[in-house]
C-alpha cells in the first residue's frame, strides 16, 4: 500500500482512543485537477502547496476514517496528508 507510513502517522493521533486494525484499511487512488479538490476537506493554507495542474490523490478508509495523501502527480511526493471523521477535516500533515 503506498505511503501507509503518512497513513499510521496521521492515525496514531487516534490510536489511544481506538487501536486500529491496518489490515482492514481499504485504499484507492485518483489523478485530479487542483480545481476538482474539495476546499471544505483541506487546509486552509494549501494553494501555495498546490502549485500543479494535476495531482495524485490516495484515498484509506478505516470504518468511518478516511485519510487522504496529496502527491505530486510527477513525482508521488506527499503534499498533504488529511485526516477526515464525519467528512470534516479533524488533522493535516503539510510534507
Amino acid at each position: 500500500m503506498e505511503h501507509i507510513e503518512k497513513v499510521k502517522e496521521i492515525l496514531q493521533r487516534l490510536e489511544s482512543q481506538t487501536p486500529i486494525d491496518y489490515s482492514q484499511i481499504a485504499s484507492e487512488s485518483y489523478e485530479l485537477f487542483v480545481s476538482e479538490l474539495d476546499r471544505r476537506l483541506l487546509p486552509v493554507n494549501c494553494d501555495k502547496l498546490l502549485i500543479d495542474d494535476k495531482v495524485r490523490v490516495y484515498y484509506y478508509a478505516y470504518d468511518e476514517l478516511i485519510v487522504y495523501v496529496i502527491t505530486h502527480i510527477r513525482t508521488d511526493i506527499p503534499i498533504i496528508t488529511g485526516l477526515l471523521v464525519e467528512n470534516k477535516l479533524q488533522a493535516y500533515i503539510i510534507n
